[in-house]
């Protein structure tokens, strides 16, 4: 897997901004660095060939150390001649270093007296063609049993069959095949057999047979080429994408004066995805990751637009405010590109939409979660919806009220100034405001925590107030995320391992957001090549939050239906 990490440029206007630019892209270039790391071995060049430097270790054998190299025990032995009377522990040996083959070109081991020119002409291809796959060749020239790569050339292009030498004086004449798109060039490997090729491809001995009529008796030899028809498998992953790009649309807000506060959960989130993204198993993909700061504006997002690399961009993450949202949603489906809006809650035209995702779910979904709560654990305790009198003369809370109704649940309706008088004592109490400000609502919560020594009492209140300080009774909370502060323990080993520092201790953790999203988003690009036309819902289990997208016709998008009923307890600060 292949990962690379774009930035905007921006313009550095002072000495307190560019330390902040500093340290962001510092961050961003340890993550990235972190990234590209692998796991390898040393390499050694002998002779212009690659070779690992691998240290034998404690009872292994030359067996285990071909599987772990995907390489045959009779290439380690041919050059590491110290090694015929057994390995021992501690000792360093050459392994050729396999190159992985692409859908762009295949292998070719020179034999003795070969050139370039010969090596063209066998595989209908230039020499100019050759030197451009294999730039060593400038340096070191074609030597005899190294490895160089031959570009692949489909339908017009002609290649000369490989000479089998049967006996020493015999050797089969040089004829010219075509390779038919619905083949493709296999090098034949030591101990490689008809039958061992035709399984590794899914296909039959008979179908090798019919596309290489100069295959006698079914003898083929170390390093000839044979065509291979692609069976069903292998067609269908020819079809699937290996390379993608994704865009990060974030408000790091890099250009204030100060540094923003709100801002480093934007970062937490991209600090989350970095890691989902380098946690990804599948090594034929390749990621292309663009990231960039369009703050809170309308002018800046249309600015980013307008970069011709966003054009072809696979998926787009973001943007935070609900400004930008609807350009980038019309962006989105103009140019068939998948978009996910991690917070907002109100995106329009969702319905009309196929290429947006709403993880937030919007103010319906969470009445009817409160509904069914209401339904579930009250219905026959003491429902009481409070007047703050901060309600503007809105009543957000009308579809509950008229959902209770119509279940026969009854309900109170009482200004906050006589709430005492409406509470029971033989009965739970849940109270639900009429405004979603903590500041309308904070002198209330008090007033209901000195009473809950006498009543049994409960406020379901929102989501934001969760981590404000202050007075409050029993809290329920309706939430997009499950309460936990924790991921996995192999999260947590993940996230301090790249980023050596302690982890967020906000609720939600934005950085467990980022990386759940791009985990289920990445998930669908392996498996179904992306493609969620045919699909009514998509779920998903996360650290921190489960998934249930749901479009309701074939030409809307997704919007998250699972929510979760939070509960916290009293508390006096």
């Amino acid at each position: 897997m292949y990962i690379c990490i774009h930035f905007n440029d921006t313009k550095l206007n002072d000495m307190k901004y560019r330390l902040k630019i500093t340290l962001f892209f510092l961050l961003s270039f340890i993550v990235s660095q972190c990234l590209y790391s692998q796991n390898t071995y040393p390499t050694k060049s002998v002779k212009g060939v690659e070779y690992y430097v691998y240290q034998v270790q404690a009872g292994e054998g030359l067996y285990s150390i071909s599987k772990k190299f995907n390489i045959s025990q009779e290439e380690i032995k041919q050059v590491n001649g110290q090694i015929k009377n057994g390995l021992k522990a501690g000792e360093s040996i050459l392994v050729p270093k396999r190159v992985k083959q692409t859908d762009r070109y295949f292998l070719h081991k020179v034999t003795d007296k070969q050139t370039l020119f010969a090596i063209g002409q066998q595989y209908g291809v230039s020499v100019q063609d050759i030197v451009q796959l294999n730039p060593n060749l400038d340096k070191v020239g074609l030597l005899s049993g190294t490895t160089i790569k031959i570009p692949k050339k489909q339908v017009t292009k002609q290649i000369k069959k490989e000479v089998v030498h049967r006996k020493e004086n015999e050797t089969t004449p040089t004829n010219s095949i075509s390779v038919p798109t619905s083949a493709f060039i296999h090098q034949v490997g030591t101990d490689e057999t008809l039958y061992s090729i035709a399984s590794k491809y899914h296909v039959t001995v008979k179908q090798i047979l019919a596309l290489n009529p100069n295959v006698k008796e079914n003898i083929i030899e170390e390093n000839m080429a044979l065509l291979v028809p692609y069976s069903s498998i292998q067609k269908r992953k020819l079809k699937t994408k290996q390379h993608y790009k994704i865009a990060y649309f974030l408000p790091f807000m890099a250009n204030s004066e100060s540094v923003n506060p709100t801002a480093v959960k934007f970062i937490q989130f991209y600090m989350g995805a970095l890691l989902a993204i380098n946690n990804v198993k599948n090594k034929d993909i390749d990621f292309e990751i663009l990231t960039y700061d369009i703050e809170k504006t309308e002018t800046k997002l249309y600015e980013v637009l307008n970069n011709p690399e966003i054009q072809e961009v696979d998926l787009i993450f973001g943007p935070a405010y609900s400004l930008q949202i609807p350009i980038l949603a019309d962006f989105a489906k103009r140019r068939k590109i998948y978009t996910v809006i991690p917070f907002s809650s109100n995106v329009k035209y969702i319905s009309s939409n196929p290429y947006v995702f709403q993880f937030n779910p919007n103010n319906r979904e969470k009445e009817t979660k409160i509904v069914d709560f209401l339904i579930d654990n009250f219905q026959t305790e003491n429902i009481i919806f409070l007047r703050t009198g901060k309600g503007y003369g809105l009543d957000k809370n009308r579809f509950i009220k008229d959902e209770l109704k119509k279940s026969s649940v009854p309900y109170q309706e009482v200004n906050g100034a006589y709430i005492k008088k409406f509470l029971s004592s033989d009965k739970k109490n849940i109270v639900i405001f009429d405004t979603n400000k903590y500041g309308a609502s904070k002198q209330y919560l008090s007033v209901l925590y000195q009473h809950s020594y006498q009543y049994d009492i409960a406020v379901l209140g929102e989501y934001g107030w969760k981590e404000i300080s202050g007075q409050r009774p029993k809290m329920y909370y309706v939430s997009p995320f499950n309460g936990t502060t924790k991921g996995t323990d192999y999260y947590e080993k993940l996230y301090h391992k790249f980023y050596a520092y302690s982890k967020p201790l906000t609720n939600p953790r934005f950085d467990l957001l980022g990386y759940d999203l791009t985990n289920f988003f990445i998930s669908k690009m392996q498996k179904n090549n992306f493609n969620f036309k045919k699909k009514a819902t998509l779920r998903y289990k996360g650290v921190q939050s489960d998934f249930i997208f749901n479009r309701e016709n074939l030409d809307g998008g997704y919007v998250n239906k699972k929510l979760y009923i939070l509960e916290d307890e009293a508390k006096n600060q």
